[in-house]
């Protein structure tokens, strides 16, 4: 198969155990619809340093653009480098956003 984009050749490649086709000229990869879903699921799993268990990915409930994995079992949780930073700074303008969204779903448009 050629690349569609290049038409440089493909070269099989290996990422978290699913068998992909990587461009040899661009890098593009070309997944079949089961290695895309494959390869989300495995990118998506992290597990549990300290139990080894799967963590789930959780979302701060007052800021929603932080996003981080929280183990089900032993209740350890692991923010990536910056989050937790970004966490304990909840700025100004994150707290107006939250009291207009608040306004706005008390006071509806009559």
């Amino acid at each position: 198969m050629q690349c569609p984009k290049c038409d440089g050749p493909f070269d099989a490649v290996r990422i978290k155990n699913v068998e992909c086709l990587r461009c040899s000229t661009c890098f593009g990869l070309w997944l079949d619809q089961t290695d895309k879903q494959e390869l989300m699921s495995a990118m998506r799993k992290i597990d549990c340093p300290r139990c080894h268990d799967a963590m789930i990915q959780m979302v701060d409930k007052d800021q929603f653009h932080i996003q981080y994995e929280a183990c089900t079992t032993c209740y350890g949780i692991f923010f990536d480098a910056g989050e937790f930073r970004d966490l304990k700074d909840y700025t100004i303008a994150e707290r107006l956003q939250k009291l207009r969204a608040t306004i706005r779903t008390n006071n509806p448009i009559r």
